[in-house]
């Protein structure tokens, strides 16, 4: 039985609100507890770099060394919020949460109008539930980074593709939101390009006329980029952020350093190892998990192969935008970036969110009779799925471990008081809560620390010039730095001077004690006063049972 449309706009009205009521729940918890259930450290580099742009020292996350390592869209939508609270730490950060939980649930909304454009209301109000009230989906979006501004942006590129008219000004504003999506985000330059490869694969004008819109649309993305390009250009020297080249470049040092190569008995089980890691990353935030996320794939594939129907045109049309934006992510990420973060796949997740209802559309449409029901059974059976992995996500939390990078962070100051500056490899948190000034030395954030990498000169000529009198951070983390970039006796560089147990173990079950070490001044050269402590013991929070 067909919904009535009063039936329609009801349940979508239900389940928009009931989207947003969740992730402004999960904005309103602590700070301090969401540190180690969801919030990253990374999210931590966009508050530090949006607070000294409120308080004018530039893109910077730690006030003195200016970076490019972010994406510019949520950064500048962060900054009114340290304007308006230039002293209080927490209640930025949960206007923050809050924007992107509207953001996150306008994606959901945009999803169902862009398969509602080509399908019946339970395939979109299905599709939009998958997104809308899949907490695996949405606790990925309150991590604190810009991920649900991303899908957000990218739900709105796909709505406006799907859309009949083809007109200038519909490409222009077309390539216009692309550009948004790509300051959101830069790898949607791959939106962009199955964009571009959508609108030269329709059908109707020459070729000539398609290759004439696929270029307005992309001049107008470029256009909206261009200031930040340009910044980037003058600033650095070029258009690439450091975030971008420091993860591969570390990936890379590791695998050769640990008997790698680039031959092809050595990449091959690499790339097929980054491949399966990728999967997992995406299949987990999905909330199905690996095998129940290998079947929604195997229910998409299906319905391509359905005879096109009345549903023909610019539905598959936008399917092929949707699944060209997601394969191109993947394999991004998996033969050339070597690193993943949940929230790199989330706009991408979105995609095929619109991907599954336009299969439900298409399923419907051959099983008239018992293809709603069907439907719903199966969106309950994912959603069940969804909900379990989610608790048990919210019980263990997605960074346990930084809870004790929280507790470090606020004892900073008073342990250390006169200890100069401080250097962290994962710098987000202790530099966002401590009171003395803590420089990023992995150089995600710091495009100094990255050159001093390719230069070799992390641990002497770096931390020298950056005034680093002290290092903060997990020992294993330190080791693995100073494995790649220090020389001799690391004990000759960063000498122990306090240690912190935590209950975590890294996955080879190595410790996860936090570390702060004095960093050894050259002989002759003046000494800092040494910090105290003996035996140090911040108050860690304990991780729950089980």
């Amino acid at each position: 039985m067909a919904l009535s449309a009063k039936s329609e706009r009801a349940l979508l009205a239900a389940m928009l609100a009931a989207g947003l009521a969740a992730r402004l729940a999960v904005a309103s918890i602590p700070v301090g507890t969401l540190v180690g259930k969801l919030l990253s450290d990374d999210s931590f580099y966009y508050f530090s770099i949006a607070r000294n742009i409120a308080r004018g020292a530039g893109a910077t996350a730690d006030g003195f060394n200016a970076t490019n390592g972010f994406h510019p869209l949520f950064a500048a939508l962060m900054v009114p919020f340290y304007i308006a609270f230039p002293f209080d730490p927490g209640i930025p950060i949960h206007c923050g949460l809050a924007m992107l939980a509207a953001f996150d649930v306008t994606a959901g909304y945009l999803l169902y109008r862009t398969i509602r454009l080509r399908g019946g209301a339970a395939a979109a109000l299905a599709g939009s539930a998958y997104w809308l009230l899949n907490p695996c989906i949405f606790f990925v979006a309150m991590t604190g980074t810009e991920a649900g501004l991303s899908a957000c942006c990218a739900a709105l590129v796909l709505f406006l593709y799907a859309r009949p008219r083809r007109g200038a000004g519909a490409l222009i504003l077309l390539g216009a939101a692309t550009g948004a999506a790509m300051l959101a985000r830069s790898d949607a330059l791959f939106l962009l390009a199955a964009v571009a490869a959508g609108l030269l694969a329709e059908r109707g004008p020459a070729l000539r006329g398609r290759a004439g819109g696929a270029c307005l649309a992309a001049a107008a993305a470029l256009a909206v980029c261009a200031p930040w390009l340009i910044w980037n250009l003058g600033a650095f020297g070029t258009i690439r952020q450091v975030s971008g080249e420091v993860k591969p470049f570390l990936q890379r040092l590791d695998f050769l350093r640990g008997g790698g190569a680039y031959d092809a008995a050595h990449l091959a089980p690499k790339l097929l190892e980054n491949a399966r890691l990728t999967y997992g990353m995406i299949a987990t935030s999905s909330g199905a998990r690996a095998v129940g996320f290998g079947s929604l794939i195997l229910l998409v594939a299906s319905a391509a192969l359905l005879p096109r129907g009345a549903d023909g045109g610019r539905g598959p049309r936008t399917a092929l935008v949707a699944a060209l934006y997601g394969a191109g992510v993947f394999c991004f990420y998996a033969i050339y970036f070597w690193h993943i973060q949940a929230w790199y796949f989330h706009a991408p997740l979105m995609a095929f969110s619109a991907l599954l209802g336009w299969a439900a559309s298409r399923w419907s449409a051959r099983l008239p009779r018992t293809g709603p029901g069907w439907a719903a059974a199966a969106l309950s059976m994912v959603l069940a799925a969804s909900a379990a992995n989610g608790l048990r996500h919210w019980r263990i939390g997605l960074y346990p471990w930084q809870a004790a990078f929280h507790a470090v962070a606020l004892d900073l100051g008073p342990r250390f008081p006169a200890g100069g500056r401080f250097g962290a490899f994962n710098s987000g948190i202790y530099g966002y809560y401590s009171a003395v000034p803590v420089v990023n030395m992995d150089g995600l954030v710091n495009n100094s620390a990255y050159g001093a990498m390719r230069g070799g000169t992390l641990f002497t000529d770096f931390i020298r010039d950056a005034g680093i009198r002290l290092v903060v951070d997990q020992e294993a983390v330190v080791r693995r730095y100073w494995g790649l970039f220090g020389e001799g006796e690391m004990e000759s560089t960063l000498r122990p001077v306090a240690a912190v147990e935590t209950p975590w173990r890294f996955s080879d079950g190595g410790s996860a004690r936090i570390v702060v070490y004095e960093v050894v001044r050259p002989p002759g050269a003046p000494r800092f006063n040494r910090p105290s402590p003996a035996g140090y013991t911040a108050p860690v929070p304990q991780p729950p049972p089980g």
